[in-house]
């Protein structure tokens, strides 16, 4: 299938601005009674917040075990995270290259949960729903599979290693209909292997989808019908993981280099898949894949710095969160509602 067309433009909802702040590098937005509320990591080593319901940023210092009296650690290359409401209060985890992946109590800076393999190559984190609670899903630039976190564990929590026959670069957490899986490629295989697809919950293989291998992955269901949704350095490509059928291929920004995408995620908006692709040219290209169509580029500048995305909701409408900084404006998050679908 080709791209059938483009969508509106989406509209700006909220702009929230972060004074002195640096570059963003990672995003997530928990959903609350009374608002959602923003949780970024940025260049400056310190985690920032921005609560809805109060309309107020804040700016936390994540404590570290390892320094004398829990100080301030060395945050600056903590490029991964993810958070989530457990119990009453947030939990914020994160990991990057000089960073062992860990929890903190978002409110306090306490830490909560420390690895114990000191690994210190976090790619990716993600929290999501896996049976009765919210867990934190890690992936690593080498090794395998997905450690996976459960918060309500308490301080002696230690990570289940879940897919570990997979490349943990490739891999990526989501659902399939209503059951959460991680996709991603054999670490024994070639090129050619095709994606796996375990379960988040058991580690019990699902299902094997011989489509190509790629370096970057994206799982979301909408309308009945999964989508899985890899880069390859020249395109992206969009596959039916029910059936391995190709849907079709969305280009990437021109010009494109090596490691254009900085960053994807994939939601759900008004019943439709939606993409989201941060590139290194382009701050933000949105597309509905349930109908392979380009939704109209947000009026963002293009020499924006470091970024950091998600698809989520707030206000009871689907928005994209979008993270950007450059020098004149410094660093804001921006709330873009997602246009529904047309004939």
């Amino acid at each position: 299938m080709t791209v059938r067309g483009t969508l509106p433009v989406p509209r700006c909802v909220r702009t929230v601005s972060f004074p002195g702040a640096r570059s963003p590098y990672g995003l997530d937005v928990v959903r609350r009674v009374g608002g959602v509320l923003a949780v970024m990591v940025t260049g400056d080593e310190d985690v920032y917040f921005w609560d809805q319901a109060t309309g107020g940023t804040g700016r936390r210092r994540l404590a570290d075990p390892d320094l004398p009296g829990g100080e301030f650690p060395e945050l600056g290359e903590m490029k991964a995270i993810a958070a989530a409401s457990v119990g009453g209060r947030v939990v914020v985890g994160g990991g990057g290259d000089c960073q062992a992946f860990m929890l903190w109590d978002g409110e306090t800076g306490e830490v909560l949960v420390q690895a114990e393999d000191e690994e210190t190559d976090v790619l990716h984190a993600r929290s999501l729903h896996v049976g009765g609670g919210p867990v934190f899903a890690e992936t690593r630039e080498h090794g395998r599979g997905v450690h996976v976190w459960d918060p309500s564990a308490g301080a002696g929590a230690k990570p289940r290693l879940l897919a570990r026959d997979l490349w943990s670069a490739t891999c990526a957490v989501g659902h399939w209909g209503d059951r959460p899986v991680v996709v991603g490629s054999d670490y024994r295989a070639d090129s050619d292997s095709g994606i796996h697809i375990r379960d988040l919950a058991t580690d019990e293989p699902i299902a094997h989808a011989p489509v190509p291998s790629f370096r970057r992955n994206a799982v979301v269901t909408a309308g009945g019908r999964t989508f899985l949704v890899g880069e390859d350095g020249r395109a992206l490509i969009v596959h039916d993981l029910d059936t391995g059928e190709l849907i079709g291929t969305l280009p990437l920004p021109e010009p494109v280099w090596v490691d254009t995408v900085e960053r994807l995620d994939a939601g759900v908006a008004h019943g439709h898949a939606i993409l989201a692709v941060v590139s290194f040219h382009n701050p933000l290209s949105l597309w509905d894949l349930t109908d392979m169509r380009r939704i109209g580029e947000p009026p963002c500048p293009a020499d924006l710095g470091t970024l950091a995305v998600r698809v989520t909701g707030m206000d009871g409408r689907p928005v994209v969160a979008l993270a950007t900084h450059d020098w004149d404006r410094g660093t804001e998050l921006h709330f873009w509602e997602i246009p529904p679908p047309r004939a």
